[in-house]
């Protein structure tokens, strides 16, 4: 077992030297990448070297059961991973793009952390050799993998208070384009924002603005539906009623539709591969506005049918199940 930890304390120092060569070199365009193949190679001996340790039994001063020590080694080794790979990903910046708790460790954790624990390792695997005191080894052990995990959760914190902090700002943004929003020549835009998803206030405001247009209300849909904005509209259905006779908008839906069939074969046919949530949204949109104008006498089943047809025309990849399963109940259920 110690030859083994021996052979991974060699990998860490290799990998040191590897770590040390990338946040030397300029910045590129693959910077986050390389940082994360790396990390992910170190973590592997880092785990294994302390998992030797662990199994010598020198981990057994903490008193815990041999596997709660495994698993206390690799939270350890995950927390070691994460601090040397984001220091590493952000070195050209100086951290300066990144929450603060990773600041102080740009970039010199990247090769430090692998570099220190490798002598940490081979002291400890050796200690009888060298009669050197474990108690030493144990407390510079702890005392980094302490600031590391610290400095993982702070990293989370600020993370989580970032994306909160743009989400803030985005709807802040979003109410200010529907406030300055006019109800007929930026009709599309505010249907965008009448979506289930917007923050309640900016949706209540965009669907006052959207009604207000009172009897026009039909003809600028009509417009919107037979237009490139199409799936504005459709959205709109998706998630609201029509004011008044919805009738006249029956015929204009089942068009939109059949355009969200040709816009689905166009996305496919550039060989993106489009998320499942995006397929399952368009669906249900789909299924949706067939389902609440099939009562004014417009047949909506050859549209349905066509975009059935079109979830089946990628030539690379396959549509998430989910998606078209749920289209072929409703046609089965119609009888179709």
């Amino acid at each position: 077992m110690t030859i083994f930890g021996n052979i991974c304390v060699g990998l860490l120092g290799l990998g040191a030297f590897v770590m040390l060569r990338f946040v030397s070199n300029s910045v590129s365009q693959y910077d986050y990448i390389a940082a994360i193949l790396f990390s992910l190679f170190l973590l592997i001996p880092l785990f294994a070297v302390f998992a030797t340790i662990t199994a010598n039994g020198k981990m057994d001063f903490l008193g815990w059961p041999r596997l709660l020590q495994y698993g206390g080694v690799a939270i350890a080794s995950l927390s070691l991973t994460v601090l040397m790979g984001v220091s590493a990903a952000v070195h050209g910046s100086g951290g300066r793009e990144f929450p603060w708790s990773i600041r102080p460790f740009c970039p010199w954790a990247a090769y430090m952390v692998p570099l220190g624990m490798a002598l940490i390792a081979f002291f400890w695997l050796n200690s009888s050799r060298f009669a050197l005191p474990e108690y030493l080894l144990r407390t510079a052990f702890g005392v980094v993998t302490a600031i590391a995990l610290l400095s993982n959760i702070t990293l989370g914190v600020e993370i989580r208070r970032n994306l909160q902090q743009r989400a803030e700002e985005q709807a802040r943004e979003d109410l200010l384009v529907v406030q300055q929003a006019d109800a007929e020549k930026d009709f599309s835009r505010l249907l965008h924002y009448t979506n289930r998803f917007e923050r309640p206030a900016t949706r209540q405001l965009a669907l006052q603005k959207v009604l207000a247009t009172g009897p026009r209300f039909n003809a600028l849909m009509t417009e919107c539906l037979r237009n490139p904005v199409f799936q504005e509209g459709l959205t709109y259905f998706r998630d609201n009623d029509p004011p008044g006779d919805a009738a006249p908008l029956a015929e204009p839906a089942r068009d939109a539709l059949f355009l969200s069939a040709k816009r689905l074969r166009e996305e496919f046919a550039t060989g993106r591969t489009m998320a499942a949530g995006d397929i399952e949204s368009g669906v249900d949109t789909v299924l949706t506005v067939a389902d609440k104008f099939s009562k004014y006498g417009v047949d909506l089943l050859p549209a349905v049918r066509d975009y059935r047809a079109a979830l089946d025309a990628p030539k690379y990849g396959k549509v998430p199940l989910a998606g078209t399963k749920r289209m072929d109940a409703w046609l089965s259920a119609k009888g179709k």
